[in-house]
């Protein structure tokens, strides 16, 4: 039985030179990299850029040591790095610290501080997504949940099914009761009239706009206590 050792120090030009002798061989890029594996240890590379290094040397190159970069600063977290790497991650969502860090020939600690600290992304089912919504997307959302709620209590049934035949003079009034179970509960309890006809296309905006409503009952709800003071008189709309 063959006897396999794995070394425990290598640098990246030998890797490269190994993947090009393998490549040239006619060796995939998945079994290049099992073979790497059972030398140097499951973190030598990923198969990702074994493969990257495969096309790479398709398109005719030779050299296995990193290309020159004229005017490169010693710094690697400049803006160039930075607009570079937020392209990589929109291009590919998968991709990893150290393809990064390989790619444009920074450290891993300086890729990782670049993605997570600067481009303040985090993993999400292995994908890069940006973090939490900004300030702005927050109050924006808000301004649309409360405009959508005013516009309920003002005009009812008819801001729900504008095209239905339902009259100011017929909809059914009601007031927010401060509760949102209660208002759900209320509200689907109820009984459309039976003139109102609706082909499927009129239903699933219906249904569409209920859940919008019921979305933004609940924020409206959540932010009234959270902005109104403790023993405030300021009524809940």
């Amino acid at each position: 039985m063959e006897r396999r050792c794995v070394l425990n120090s290598w640098s990246k030009e030998e890797v490269r030179a190994v993947i090009r002798y393998e490549w040239a061989r006619g060796v995939s890029g998945t079994e290049i990299h099992n073979r790497l594996v059972e030398v140097y240890g499951p973190g030598v590379m990923s198969k990702q850029m074994v493969r990257r290094w495969c096309r790479t040397f398709s398109d005719g190159r030779q050299q296995v040591e990193d290309i020159p970069r004229a005017g490169r600063t010693r710094t690697a977290t400049t803006d160039a790095n930075v607009g570079k790497v937020d392209d990589m991650i929109r291009a590919n969502r998968r991709i990893t610290i150290d393809e990064v860090a390989e790619e444009l020939g920074i450290s891993h600690e300086r890729a990782q501080n670049i993605i997570h600290d600067i481009l303040r992304y985090r993993k999400v089912s292995a994908r890069w997504v940006p973090r939490q919504l900004t300030s702005t997307h927050q109050e924006q959302r808000m301004a649309v949940s409360l405009e959508h709620l005013v516009r309920y209590h003002e005009d009812g049934n008819v801001f729900l099914f504008p095209g239905s035949n339902i009259s100011r003079q017929n909809r059914r009034p009601h007031l927010w009761s401060g509760n949102i179970r209660h208002h759900l509960s209320e509200r689907s309890s109820r009984q459309l009239p039976l003139q109102m006809k609706m082909d499927e296309e009129v239903m699933a905006e219906c249904q569409r706009k209920l859940l919008i409503l019921q979305i933004s009952l609940m924020v409206a709800s959540y932010s009234s206590e959270i902005l109104r003071p403790k023993n405030s008189n300021i009524p809940v709309l």
